[in-house]
């Protein structure tokens, strides 16, 4: 099994690579580390736990909130592209009687930030980890700034 670690800003698109990685085979999501890019970091958190929600992985990959806004700008979001809420508004959905159709999941999050997050795992999965870069390179920038030689422990780093 090949480790991955995806960081994310999961609007649509990163929702839906979401379930795929969780669905394919020869690859182990061990980690989430969320990023401010289509919404602000806190809603992109909380898309990825609705996300694995539904997914319902065999096993369940950590999860760390990471930057809320790029290092050198303003936040830019696109919730005319993806909803208020990323996901589509998915609020406005409702059962018949009324309940949220998609109410939201319990949380557990890392104490450790996205950033970390990402120095943890390449540590615990030296030369193997491949770390999927979904939305702005924030965390990323991050971790290279704390740790410049970790990341170079990585088996590849793709990014969308």
């Amino acid at each position: 099994m090949t480790p991955i670690l995806i960081d994310t800003d999961p609007g649509i698109d990163d929702a839906l690579a979401l379930l795929l990685a969780f669905g394919s085979p020869g690859v182990s999501v061990e980690a989430i580390s969320t990023v401010a890019g289509n919404i602000e970091v806190g809603l992109a958190t909380d898309n990825v736990f609705r996300i694995l929600d539904v997914a319902r992985p065999a096993r369940r990959p950590r999860v760390a909130q990471g930057a809320p806004a790029p290092l050198r700008q303003p936040l830019v979001t696109a919730p005319h592209v993806h909803g208020s809420d990323g996901l589509g508004n998915l609020g406005q959905f409702l059962q018949p009687d009324g309940r949220p159709r998609y109410p939201e999941p319990p949380h557990v999050l890392e104490t450790l930030d996205g950033a970390d997050l990402i120095l943890d795992t390449v540590k615990k999965f030296p030369d193997r980890l491949v770390l999927v870069a979904l939305g702005p390179l924030t965390n990323i920038a991050l971790a290279v700034q704390r740790d410049p030689e970790a990341l170079r422990r990585c088996a590849r780093i793709v990014v969308m």
